[in-house]
């Protein structure tokens, strides 16, 4: 399966936080973490939080180019730098963020790149 990161390009994603409204590309966004039902949105140059859970942004993000590396992490791999296998699998994005892979999500990543 090749990702198309090109579909990427121009699309956007509405994030509504308690009294703001954001429009943002989806290109825009690197990574989005989760803490219970508060996903905080971490884009290029700030990061937006949303109380919604990360199940559907999953959902809704999937054909952009967007992986689930744990339970609590949604990745855009268009910032994918390189994946690690020290104690921890983990990947790292070109931001210099590591970010932990789950033991049966490593094995997915893997196959899609």
């Amino acid at each position: 399966m090749r990702i198309n990161y090109n579909s990427q390009k121009g699309e956007r994603i509405i994030l509504k936080e308690k009294t703001q409204i954001h429009q943002v590309l989806i290109e825009n966004i690197t990574h989005i973490t989760c803490d219970s039902t508060i996903c905080t949105f971490h884009l290029i140059d700030r990061r937006i939080s949303v109380s919604k859970s990360l199940k559907l942004f999953e959902e809704e993000l999937s054909q952009f180019g967007f992986f689930r590396t744990n339970r609590n992490t949604l990745v855009n791999l268009m910032f994918l730098e390189k994946q690690s296998n020290k104690t921890q699998p983990q990947i790292i994005l070109n931001t210099g963020v590591s970010i932990p892979i789950s033991r049966r999500k490593k094995t997915e990543l893997l196959s899609i790149l």
